[in-house]
C-alpha cells in the first residue's frame, strides 16, 4: 500500500499567502527542488540497450551538467534572496543548512570554477560572446582521434556528437591540454561526483527549509492510507 501526502491550501488562506515575500520565496524553492529531483532521476536512468552506448555516454555527460546549472541557479537565488533576509537568515534551520552550504569556501570554489561555467558555458549562452576563447581553447585542443559523431541503430535518433562534448569537457577541465586521457576522466569523475554528493545536501537542507516555513505558515501534512 502506498500512502499519498499531501500539503493543502484553502482558497482563503492562498488569498493571504500570495502576498507574503517568504511564501513566494518558499515556493521558488520548492521549484528549485523539482529540478534538481529531475536532473537526479535523468542521472541514473536506464538506456535501453536499442539506444546502445553512444546514447549511455551522451546521457552520462549532460545529465549532470544540466544538474550543475540548476544548482548554480539555486546557490545564486540562495544568495541573492536569503541570505540578507531576516526572515531566513535568523532561523537555525537556514543557518545550519544552506547557509552554512552557501558560505562554505570549498562549496565556494566548486560553484565559482564548475558549476558557473557548466551553467554559463555548456548549458545555456550558445553565443558568440564565448567564441573567441572557445576558437583559442579549440587550437590547444589535442587527441589521439578525432571522431565528430557516433550512432547504433536509427542515427537520426541516436547521433551522438562526440566531439562536441568531448571538446567542452576539455575546455572546462584542462584548458592548456596538458592532461592524459586518464587524467581527465579522473578529474571528470571527482567533479561529477562533488557535485552530486552537493545536489544531495542542498536538496535535502532546501526540504527542512520548506518545511519550517510551513509549519509557521500553520500548513501541515494530510495522510491518505487508503491507496
Amino acid at each position: 500500500m502506498n500512502n499519498e501526502y499531501r500539503i493543502s491550501i484553502s482558497k482563503e488562506r492562498f488569498e493571504v499567502l500570495k502576498n507574503n515575500q517568504k511564501f513566494l520565496k518558499i515556493l521558488i524553492l520548492a521549484r528549485f527542488v523539482n529540478a534538481l529531483r529531475f536532473c537526479q532521476m535523468s542521472s541514473f536512468l536506464k538506456i535501453s540497450d536499442t539506444e546502445g552506448t553512444y546514447a549511455r555516454k551522451r546521457q552520462t555527460i549532460n545529465a549532470p551538467l544540466f544538474t550543475s546549472s540548476v544548482l548554480y541557479e539555486g546557490f545564486r537565488f540562495a544568495e541573492e534572496a536569503l541570505k540578507k533576509d531576516k526572515d531566513f537568515n535568523q532561523m537555525d534551520v537556514y543557518k545550519e543548512g544552506i547557509g552554512a552550504i552557501i558560505n562554505d569556501d570549498k562549496n565556494k570554489k566548486l560553484i565559482k570554477n564548475s558549476l558557473r561555467i557548466m551553467r554559463n558555458r555548456f548549458v545555456f549562452h550558445f553565443d558568440q560572446i564565448h567564441l573567441k576563447d572557445t576558437e583559442e581553447s579549440l587550437h590547444k585542443y589535442n587527441s589521439d582521434s578525432y571522431i565528430f559523431a557516433l550512432a547504433h541503430g536509427e542515427a537520426g535518433r541516436n547521433m551522438y556528437y562526440a566531439l562536441a562534448d568531448e571538446f567542452f569537457i576539455n575546455f572546462l577541465l584542462d584548458k592548456e591540454g596538458t592532461k592524459s586521457k586518464e587524467e581527465l576522466s579522473k578529474s571528470l569523475k571527482d567533479l561529477y561526483q562533488d557535485t552530486l554528493k552537493l545536489m544531495a545536501r542542498f536538496t535535502e537542507e532546501t526540504e527542512k527549509l520548506i518545511a519550517e516555513v510551513l509549519l509557521q505558515f500553520g500548513l501541515t501534512v494530510d495522510v491518505d492510507v487508503s491507496r
